[in-house]
């Protein structure tokens, strides 16, 4: 596990799947971890604290992870949709529409800006 910060962001970062589901979830002692189901990258926002959690797998492509810490990102985001009330009614579903939002945005933003850095211009 790594841990750094970024633009007022704790950044965590976990490469070993067993560490980061002990973290998030509670699993039962002796319990094993399917790794062919587990994602190429997977994430966590605590939106009080300003903090990311990020899994990765070591064979994760770019553009997964890119699209992982944009939606966690997301979470983290207040203004332009709605403040972070943190115990309203469908607070969860709210704040999973926000960031599945700014995923999008950030996604097509970047394939938008590498398909334009690759066009030959001449």
């Amino acid at each position: 596990m790594k841990r750094f910060k970024f633009k007022g962001i704790l950044v965590i970062l976990y490469t070993d799947a067993h560490e980061f589901v002990k973290d998030f979830f509670d699993p039962p002692q002796g319990a094993i971890l399917d790794m062919d189901s587990i994602p190429e990258s997977a994430g966590f926002a605590d939106i009080d604290g300003k903090k990311i959690s990020i899994f990765k797998r070591l064979d994760c492509s770019f553009e997964d992870l890119f699209a992982t810490v944009a939606h966690e990102m997301g979470h983290l985001i207040t203004g332009g949709f709605i403040d972070n009330p943190t115990r309203a009614k469908g607070y969860n579903k709210l704040h999973e529409k926000k960031a599945e939002h700014y995923e999008k945005f950030a996604v097509n933003a970047y394939r938008l800006a590498q398909r334009i850095y690759s066009e030959n211009l001449k």
